[in-house]
């Protein structure tokens, strides 16, 4: 298992966003799955994961909450180095509203923050059409 989780820890540490958050999916996935298997593992994951205490990125933080409610549902919060990531939790349950409207404007520079075209059929709005198709 070592094998697996090497190349997936040793890249929350990449400087590309994309990458870390991948290898949040990876972790959140593998831990929701694998439980047995990574009950030897559980303290380098907790121990490498500590890395994105400080993380920038709003998408990342999103993704590492994820990982960390589903390790918690996994008792790995009761290993050394699970308060840590409690006190994130609480800390990013805590964002203020100017950190949103940062975040909101780096979405939408990024092209996230576009608004879906409504395409029209036979003068309905697809969620219509969707509706009345059943």
């Amino acid at each position: 298992m070592t094998q697996t989780l090497s190349p997936v820890l040793g890249r929350l540490q990449a400087k590309k966003e994309s990458l870390r958050k991948g290898s949040l999916l990876i972790l959140r996935h593998l831990v929701n799955s694998l439980d047995e298997e990574l009950k030897g593992s559980r303290p380098l994951i907790i121990s490498n994961c500590q890395v994105l205490m400080n993380e920038p990125s709003y998408d990342v933080r999103k993704t590492f909450v994820q990982l960390i409610t589903g390790m918690a549902d996994k008792g790995y919060l009761a290993l050394e180095g699970g308060e840590k990531m409690i006190e994130f939790l609480v800390k990013q349950a805590s964002i203020s509203e100017k950190e949103i409207r940062r975040f909101d404007a780096e979405q939408k520079a990024a092209g996230g923050g576009k608004k879906k075209k409504k395409y029209r059929l036979r003068g309905r709005s697809s969620e219509t059409a969707k509706a009345h198709r059943g």
